[in-house]
């Protein structure tokens, strides 16, 4: 999205300037917590990203609350200022709090609403952290996330996330949907009709949204139902329960795990797939099925928000229940009928070209950017 937006400002003739807090787990000695809170000091790291854009990765005062990661300090008040325009791109809201906090006019995108973003990866906090989560951290981004969809240009990914940013204000703030834009020319169909009884997914595989268990036990149940099918998961490294899971259903030989995929190699990947599934709790909208789609490759999702919007049940893909089964007969349903496959491959292919494409986004963020600044 990141690199979308900063291609996109530089053809309209500015100078795209990045600024962004860094975790404190990547960079301790910019953010000061609360043990250090009388003898530290906030600093910042400035580099290079994407062929020569100016980054700023700045710390922050108590990173253990979440709420301060945006906080206008000085630093991003001297980075702010030396901007005309002032954009936010991010998984949720938080991103644009330093302007709404120096009341900056301000465009911001945005995949999935706070809440949605991270209630599976508060199961895992330690007990103290839900705590504070729930009785200090939770109360003030909620105040934030309202505050932010009501003052600023807010647009949406998809349908979904904006009934959800809705929804938190109660009335219609965020009125324009520009969902992630996919490369048609480079994510594209090979010219065969090989068939390999393979399905993968690709995605953060930590994430607990991700729901990995669900894909795991839609593929055990093809192999119980003498149906052997083979899959790949790329995104990083899987748990250590969910790989002592696949070991002790005797799928280690038949689901591959592989790290991030340079950009380059994707689609090799994505065209040896006769399914991609998304076993999703939750979706703002995953880019990676759209590049999937792109590739003509059909789409099995549960439902869960965003992939609703183009997953179109037995036309571009399949939308089914979050269970083993119904995905496991979903997917052999696909692999097993030819016909109904290439059907499936045709449409998702046709969606992405007349709804996802670069130029069409592209000229939908140049309206929508023209309209809140001019």
């Amino acid at each position: 999205m990141t690199r979308f937006i900063v291609e996109q400002v530089r053809s309209l003739g500015l100078v795209p300037i990045i600024g962004y807090y860094q975790p404190y787990r990547a960079a301790p000695s910019l953010s000061v917590p609360s043990y250090r809170l009388l003898r530290g000091k906030i600093g910042k790291q400035q580099h290079q990203v994407f062929d020569g854009v100016e980054a700023h990765a700045l710390g922050t005062w108590l990173p253990e609350l979440e709420f301060t990661h945006y906080l206008p300090t000085h630093l991003w008040k001297d980075l702010l200022s030396s901007c005309e325009y002032h954009v936010s791109v991010s998984g949720n809201c938080l991103a644009a709090t330093p302007y709404l906090s120096t009341n900056k006019p301000f465009w911001a995108w945005v995949a999935t609403p706070w809440h949605d973003d991270r209630k599976d990866r508060v199961r895992s906090f330690p007990l103290l952290r839900r705590c504070l989560d729930k009785v200090i951290n939770s109360p003030a981004i909620l105040r934030l996330e309202r505050k932010i969809v009501s003052t600023g240009n807010v647009i949406a990914v998809s349908q979904y996330t904006r009934k959800t940013l809705n929804n938190i204000v109660d009335y219609d703030a965020v009125k324009d949907i520009m969902p992630v834009p996919v490369d048609a020319h480079f994510f594209t169909p090979k010219n065969n009709s090989k068939y390999n009884r393979s399905v993968g997914f690709v995605g953060r595989l930590d994430d607990p949204r991700k729901n990995i268990e669900l894909f795991i036990d839609a593929i055990a149940y093809c192999h119980k139902n003498n149906h052997p099918i083979s899959a790949t998961l790329i995104g990083g490294t899987i748990s250590h329960t969910l790989r002592s899971k696949i070991q002790k259903l005797a799928l280690t030989e038949h689901i591959k795990t592989v790290d991030w995929v340079e950009t380059g190699q994707l689609p090799n990947y994505l065209t040896a797939m006769d399914a991609f599934i998304i076993p999703s709790h939750q979706e703002g909208l995953c880019i990676a099925a759209l590049e999937a789609m792109s590739c003509g490759i059909p789409v099995i999702s549960t439902r869960c928000g965003g992939p609703e919007e183009y997953v179109i049940h037995e036309k571009t893909g399949l939308l089914v229940d979050s269970n083993a089964d119904a995905v496991g007969n979903a997917l052999l349903h696909v692999v097993n009928n030819r016909k109904f496959h290439r059907r499936l491959s045709e449409q998702a292919r046709k969606i992405v070209v007349t709804r996802y494409t670069l130029e069409t986004v592209k000229t939908a963020f140049e309206n929508s950017f023209r309209n809140t600044f001019d």
